[in-house]
C-alpha cells in the first residue's frame, strides 16, 4: 500500500500521454489524409504524403520515443510526440482511405456548384 499513490500517479500520467498524443495526431492526420486521398489531390501531392504514411508507420515506437527523449529531454512530452508521431501515419492511412472510399456523387455536387 505505500506505493499505491505512485502507481496511481503513474497510470494517469500514462493515459494522458497516449490521450494527447493521440488527439495531437487525429488533428495533423487529418489535415494529411486530404492531402493523401488521391481523388482529392493531384499525384505529385498525394504521393509523396503516402510515402510519408509509411514511413511513420514503419519507425518502431520505442525508437521514436528514445528519439524525442534525446531531443527533448525526459519528461511524458517526449512520449506524446512519440505517439503522436506514429499515430499519424496510421491514421493519415486511414483517412487518406475513407476519403477516397467516399462517394463520387457529392464531390462532384461541390465541383459543379463551384
Amino acid at each position: 500500500m505505500s506505493v499505491a499513490r505512485t502507481v496511481v500517479v503513474s497510470t494517469a500520467e500514462s493515459i494522458q500521454i497516449a490521450l494527447f498524443g493521440t488527439a495531437l495526431s487525429a488533428v495533423v492526420s487529418f489535415a494529411f489524409g486530404l492531402l493523401g486521398a488521391s481523388n482529392l489531390t493531384p499525384r505529385w501531392v498525394h504521393q509523396p504524403v503516402k510515402w510519408l504514411f509509411s514511413i511513420l508507420r514503419a519507425i518502431p515506437l520505442l525508437l521514436l520515443a528514445l528519439i524525442f527523449v534525446s531531443t527533448v529531454g525526459l519528461g511524458p512530452f517526449p512520449g506524446v510526440l512519440a505517439i503522436a508521431v506514429h499515430s499519424t501515419g496510421m491514421l493519415g492511412k486511414f483517412y487518406s482511405e475513407a476519403f477516397e472510399d467516399a462517394r463520387k456523387e457529392p464531390i462532384e455536387a461541390l465541383d459543379s456548384a463551384a
